[in-house]
């Protein structure tokens, strides 16, 4: 099971979380994707606990295909 302790910010109604390994390093990294906005929020795991993160905009209505998505 994946834990997350969540501190600040919110969340946009109708969001997707994604959990994958974006980049290869064994340890699990997320995916937010709003597809009616169109915004979301890469957060690669930096290996001591926490979270990097980078957001912007794609195309809203697209459909994301993740390696491994895990329903939290």
């Amino acid at each position: 099971m994946v834990g997350f302790s969540y501190l600040s910010g919110a969340c946009s109604t109708g969001g997707q979380v994604f959990v994958t390994d974006f980049n290869s390093d064994r340890s699990s990294d997320v995916l937010f994707y709003n597809p009616t906005t169109g915004a979301y929020s890469k957060m690669p795991n930096t290996g001591a606990g926490t979270f990097s993160t980078a957001t912007g905009t794609w195309s809203a209505g697209l459909t994301i295909v993740a390696s491994t998505t895990k329903v939290l």
